[in-house]
């Protein structure tokens, strides 16, 4: 009893927002982050090491290769935060592997995230003859099997040009390394990539090599088309990366942050706070310790994207006075509509079916009917 009370009292500290507390980064912490080598990691590594020589805080960093494997911890109240990619969002729409029984709809919450020189979008194999993404038509998209992120996102961009799944070939591989060795090998036209990522250096210096497709800005229609579909694609001038870019040869592309430093609703006010502004202020010490971790920048900061941000991290934005009015009415519409998506997943669980495709498939209609009841996009279908 008494060691099971030991563990409780050090359970209660770690997340404790009483006034003892107050804005005191925990001496201890555990992280979870993409697998151990990654950038994400590194970057999370490089932050954890300052948090340590500024503030004494131990980080212990719990790598993942999935979401789910990374968000579990987080939502049994393991871990604090959770380093994601676009897994986020998926999490907080309950879609794709958070479309299952065991998940739902979750109440995710941004506390901050990497945006750096790097694009997200879709890379053409130099002799393929593509210029455009409305060039694409006729061509192989490459996919990778269990991967929405990849799938969907690039489902999603083609619509740019005013294409559809029908307009394309798709190609499928059983992962990423696999996909650009097909566009390598001629198995593949079009992929969706990171500019930084190894794989598309690997093709860039092949006989084939590669283009990244523009998506400018000023096509309105065409960012319209593709935010229906991933409304968390942004804008990004990428200047860095294989291809050939550089500042001084940028192309306008497509983008999210990477990594997403995210917790839960629930995650004391104080402890958020504290751990955000620990961030914000450490930053020149880790900016440079790996590649990306300049884009943690507070200038960098989205503060009206696809998730909310959590309380804590909204209290330490407004001290910096970068939070602003547009900012707290948007994330107000974000929450809003978690909380629409929770209400439906908690009626329709009462009588949901046992089979999990019908559970998956009535879940998705369930949540489509209350999204626009109340007047918002499904987005997922």
């Amino acid at each position: 009893m008494i060691r099971r009370a030991a563990v409780a009292v050090a359970a209660v500290a770690l997340f404790a927002c009483g006034p003892a507390s107050a804005q005191t980064v925990p001496k201890e912490m555990v992280w979870t982050a993409y697998d151990t080598g990654s950038s994400g990691f590194n970057i999370a590594a490089a932050i954890s090491q300052q948090l340590k020589q500024a503030y004494g805080s131990e980080v212990r960093l719990l790598p993942s290769g999935n979401d789910t494997g990374r968000l579990s911890p987080v939502k049994a109240n393991r871990a604090v935060i959770s380093q994601m990619g676009i897994g986020t969002y998926f999490a907080q729409e309950g879609v794709f592997e958070f479309g299952t029984r065991s998940w739902g709809p979750q109440p995710a919450r941004l506390i901050m995230s990497a945006t750096a020189c790097n694009g997200l979008g879709l890379a053409a194999a130099r002799d393929a003859g593509i210029k455009e993404i409305k060039d694409i038509k006729g061509k192989r998209l490459a996919t990778v099997v269990g991967s929405p992120a990849l799938t969907q996102g690039a489902l999603a961009l083609i619509a740019f040009g005013g294409l559809t799944e029908k307009d394309v070939t798709l190609v499928q591989f059983p992962s990423n390394n696999a996909m650009w060795k097909g566009i390598i090998n001629n198995e593949a036209d079009v992929a969706l990539s990171s500019t930084i990522s190894g794989q598309s250096a690997e093709a860039d210096s092949s006989p084939r090599g590669i283009v990244w497709l523009p998506m400018p800005t000023d096509d309105r229609l065409g960012w319209a088309r593709v935010r229906k579909k991933a409304p968390y694609f942004t804008p990004i001038r990428a200047t860095c990366g294989s291809g050939g870019l550089s500042p001084r040869t940028p192309v306008t592309m497509s983008g999210y942050a990477y990594p997403i430093f995210m917790t839960y609703a629930d995650r004391p006010s104080d402890t958020i706070y504290a751990i955000t502004k620990a961030l914000i202020d450490t930053y020149d010490g880790y900016k440079g310790g790996a590649p990306g971790a300049e884009g943690m920048a507070l200038s960098l900061q989205n503060f009206q994207w696809v998730v909310p941000y959590h309380e804590g991290a909204i209290h330490a934005f407004k001290d910096k006075g970068v939070w602003t009015d547009d900012a707290k009415k948007h994330n107000d519409g974000v929450v809003k509509r978690q909380h629409v998506m929770t209400d439906a997943w908690k009626t329709f669980s009462l009588t949901a079916p046992s089979d999990e495709k019908a559970f998956a498939d009535g879940w998705m209609k369930a949540r489509a009917t209350a999204l626009q009841k109340a007047g918002m996009d499904t987005v997922f279908e």
